[in-house]
């Protein structure tokens, strides 16, 4: 059942999936391999405000970034 919600819901997403397929198209991916280039992995905060690409000025491939809740590790 389509509600208003729904719908605006929709409307948020259908621009984000209109990126990820030009991303996808431009191939900008293909030759990359699940490991990071650097070999490093960065814990940060799930913030929109914060972009860890731009922030610590990697490229696709060089990092693996894990975003999670108050961006900490801890050994428990």
């Amino acid at each position: 059942m389509s509600t208003p919600e729904n719908e605006a819901a929709m409307s948020n997403l259908n621009p984000l999936l209109d990126r990820n397929r030009s991303f996808a198209g431009t191939g900008a991916h293909e030759g990359l391999t699940p490991i990071p280039k650097h070999q490093i992995v960065v814990v940060t905060c799930m913030d929109g405000r914060v972009d860890p690409a731009h922030i610590l000025g990697v490229e696709l491939g060089d990092a693996l970034v894990i975003r999670n809740s108050g961006g900490r590790v801890t050994d428990d």
